[in-house]
């Protein structure tokens, strides 16, 4: 696995967040990046490697998600 640059990203590479006091791992694969235009948001479409995907308060499981691309920004991006 490589690690690659933010702006270098794409569909197949995996966002990864280590926790810095627990070091804890979480990895989320890329299955799309949908870049806004003039005022309108930025998302990439990611789906959980190592968990089970979230849910809401009745049970309905999300993943794949959308989040908002800058919160991207912090996060390592692994090439498979």
């Amino acid at each position: 696995m490589t690690r690659i640059e933010h702006d270098q990203m794409q569909a197949g590479d995996i966002l990864e967040y280590r926790c810095p006091k627990f070091g804890i791992l979480w990895q989320w694969r890329i299955l799309g990046i949908h870049l806004g235009a003039t005022k309108q948001e930025g998302l990439i479409e990611v789906a959980t490697v190592m968990q089970r995907a979230g849910t809401d308060g009745q049970g309905r499981t999300y993943d794949p998600m959308m989040i908002p691309e800058p919160m991207t920004r912090t996060l390592d991006v692994i090439r498979p």
